[in-house]
């Protein structure tokens, strides 16, 4: 299980990359990976997911530029952030 703090830093982050990065309450979905699909034929990028939760938070600026420089963000798409938690909650904690 991945601890609640590192996902509400994950959530920080992510809506720091969102197109709502100027805001101040933004929601972020998170699930598990085996909950998260890719419809057939849809666009490169779009999935559905179940079983999710949502973390309202502000974005975090600073540890988003931090952790872009360490390589740590490996792809952001909207309001998705896809990273290895278990390699870097030591990032997240900070």
């Amino acid at each position: 299980d991945v601890p609640p703090s590192v996902l509400l830093k994950a959530a920080e982050i992510t809506a720091f990359f969102s197109q709502a990065r100027n805001g101040t309450k933004i929601a972020v979905d998170y699930t598990t990976r085996e909950n998260v699909k890719k419809p057939s034929g849809a666009k490169p990028g779009m999935v559905i997911y179940v079983n999710n939760k949502t973390a309202v938070v502000t974005p975090d600026e600073q540890t988003a530029e931090s952790l872009k420089k360490t390589g740590f963000v490996t792809y952001v798409n909207f309001s998705t952030l896809l990273v290895n938690p278990d390699e870097h909650a030591e990032l997240l904690k900070q």
